[in-house]
This record gives C-alpha cells, structure tokens and sequence, in this order.
C-alpha cells in the first residue's frame, strides 16, 4: 500500500473516531446535564455500558469529558492527513510522523483508560474500545507509511510542528495553535454545562440537614440488592415502575454506580402508587398497573431474577402503559425476562407477593413518604434533585464520612 492509500486509511478512521467521540462527549453532557431518560444504544447492560463509563468519577480531565480530547485528537490527525494529501511532497513525511508521535501517545493513554475502565469502573464501553482499535490502527498505518529512515522523519517532524522550521513555516505549528484554543473553548463550554447542574445542589445547605436529620433503620433483609452485601453505603430506593421518573432514576443508578460496586449496595422497596395496594392513594390513582407490576417484581425475586425483571419492565414502561392490567400481561412479561412460568404462575397468584408490596408500602407510610422516587443514604432520607451529578456528590460524602469512622 503506498503512502496515498495509507493516507487516505487515516483519514476514514478519523473520521469514524471523530464521529464515536463527539457522541461520547454527547452523552457525558445529557448525562450530567439531567437530560439523559433512557439508555443510548450501547448501554447493552450493567457491565456493557457507555453511559457507565462515561458518567464515572475517571471520565474527566480538567473538568471536560475525556472524549472532548478524542475529538481534538481526530481533528488533528484528519487535518494533516488533509494537508499531507494536499502537499504530498512537502508535507507527507512530516505530517506522517507527526500522526504517528501523537498516535503513539494517545495509544500509552488508551492502554491506561482501558485499565481503569475494567478495574475501577467495572463497566465496557463499546464506543471506547472502538476508539481503541481506531488508535491503534492509525499508530500501525502511519508507522508504515514513513518511507524516509523514521529516527530521521520523526525527528523532522517534531521540528515541523515549531514555527518558521524547515519549509514548513507555520503550517503545522499553525495548526497545533488552532487545535489547542478550540479544545480550550470547547471544553470551558462543557465545564460550563456541569457547573450550571452543580449549582443547583447547595452543598452547605445539605450539610446542615444532614447533621440534623435523623438516620431511620429500615429492614432490607428481604429485599433485592446490587452492590456489595457488605458495603460501606447503602442506599435504599422506594420506586413505583409506572412512574417515569422512577425509570430516570433507574437510568441514573445504573449510570453513576459501577465504579461504586465494592463500597454501594442499592436496596430496592416497593411504593407503586396505584389504590389496589396503596391506602394512601384513597380513591384516586396514578398508575394503574403499578400494583401488580410490584407483584411481579416480588414474585421473579422468589426464582433470583428481580433485577432482570426490574429492567426489563423499565424498559417497557411506555409499552406497558398502554397495555391492559392483567394477569397474562404480568405473565408475558415475565416470560420474556427468561423466567419459569409455572413458578412465576404460583409466586404471583400466592400471599407472599402482595404482603411483601404491603410491608414495602407501610415502611414507606412510617417514613411519611408519599412521591417515588425516594432514596434513603445509611438512613438519611433524600428527595431533592436526581442529578447524576449530585448524587455522586452525596455518595461522595456518605463515603468520606465512613471512611472518618
């Protein structure tokens, strides 16, 4: 393959990486803006999940996402893939070592998010790996390309990239100038979107609410958890899975937790807010099948398989409304969620079910919770803001907290 061909690899796969990063960067700022309501199309599941990762505490540099410098990184490479094409015999070989000198960086870079994305966020990102692939490629390709001795080419090309060197003059230092105050631009405007959610968190504020607050003991022991049983957090969630901001709430908790699987347990309790179970409803009613989709959940628990249950009625939600309350309905779905259906048949239909959802109910009357959803903190009750933001920053407390214990 000759250097044309070469050159124009590189320019297709910075374009298909520019393309997987200014997504990434997309889906960071609907996450952290409170945008987000449901799962992009690669948040596959709880271990296979962009939004995982890119919600983590380590999806940052300087305050902007890391996917804003793969942007800046692909602008670059697709722009002196642009200049090399254009100039081939003035600029190739320098704009060739160039490509692979900052290509080999990002790739010692990608070798530590990809550490860090295994071991600290327990999550995959498969836009991420992708990018991975794409830097690799590009490194190999533009290594191959170089036809002058490489020590010497790559020389020249870290003094193209000073002003007025060689032939070159400004061309590349130019460029390089332009790259850095667009990332600089670019990434004050993302910090920007972040700080604007923050703000609406008063941090004193809760501080003071939360030295005065009572902690309530509240039995989970029966109840269906993810995290570690033994954590140094726990948060319970009263939910109703006809409320759709109960489904944000799901898509936040399993957006910002990951990287806490080891230090967070998430308890889960029933409020549905429907009259067939709830006394607090009194004649009115605000989701109808909210009742015995909380049986539901309670009868999959008994076969292991709540949080599948879980997600996949979230996931329905829009459908399920529009679907009649009935118990072959609770039955397909269950069916569909992998379950035994004789079991399941016999978990619904018995006494345990609906007194499990009344025991959930009656905690939550004590506690005088009346609205879903609501999150208790080892105790602390919490019903202010669902932003991913400003949960990590309570998790973030209630952590440094049992670390002063």
């Amino acid at each position: 393959m000759n250097q044309h061909k070469r050159l124009i690899s590189i320019l297709i796969l910075a374009v298909i990486g520019l393309a997987a990063s200014a997504y990434l960067t997309y889906l960071h700022q609907q996450i952290f803006s409170g945008r987000l309501t449901d799962f992009s199309f690669c948040g596959v599941s709880r271990t296979i999940s962009c939004e995982a990762v890119s919600a983590s505490p380590y999806s940052e540099w300087f305050g902007a996402p890391i996917a804003w410098y793969g942007v800046l990184a692909y602008l670059l490479w697709l722009s002196l893939a642009c200049i090399a094409l254009y100039r081939p015999k003035k600029y190739t070989e320098s704009a060739l070592g160039l490509i692979f000198i900052t290509a080999a960086a990002g790739f010692a870079i990608d070798l530590y998010l990809a550490f860090t994305m295994v071991f600290r966020i327990r999550s995959l990102c498969l836009l991420c790996l992708l990018t991975y692939i794409l830097n690799l490629s590009i490194l190999i390709i533009a290594f191959r390309a170089i036809s002058a001795p490489r020590l010497t080419a790559l020389k020249n090309a870290i003094a193209a990239a000073w002003p007025f060197t060689a032939r070159t003059l400004y061309v590349f230092p130019a460029l390089f100038v332009f790259i850095a105050v667009a990332g600089l631009a670019g990434g004050n405007e993302l910090r920007k979107t972040v700080e604007s959610e923050l703000a609406n968190f008063d941090e004193d504020q809760f501080m003071r609410y939360r030295a005065k607050a009572p902690r309530h003991f509240i039995d989970t022991a029966s109840d269906p958890y993810l995290g570690a049983e033994d954590a140094r957090l726990t948060i319970i969630e009263f939910s109703d899975f006809q409320c759709p901001h109960c489904k944000q709430a799901h898509v936040t908790l399993q957006t910002i937790l990951p990287p806490y699987a080891d230090r967070v347990k998430l308890v889960f309790k029933n409020l549905p807010l429907g009259r067939d179970c709830n006394p607090m409803m009194r004649g009115r009613e605000l989701h109808s099948e909210a009742c015995m989709l909380a049986r539901l959940g309670e009868a999959a628990a008994e076969q292991g398989k709540f949080w599948p249950m879980h997600d996949l009625i979230f996931e329905r939600q829009s459908e399920i409304s529009h679907m009649s309350a009935s118990r072959n309905t609770m039955l397909e779905l269950g069916r569909a969620a992998g379950l035994d259906i004789v079991r399941l048949k016999a978990a619904f239909d018995s006494l345990n079910s609906s007194q499990a959802v009344r025991d959930d109910i009656d905690e939550a009357m004590r506690l005088h919770i009346k609205g879903t959803p609501v999150f208790l903190f080892n105790g602390l009750l919490y019903q202010g803001s669902r932003s991913p933001k400003i949960l990590q920053r309570i998790i973030e407390i209630e952590l440094a907290d049992t670390d002063r214990e």
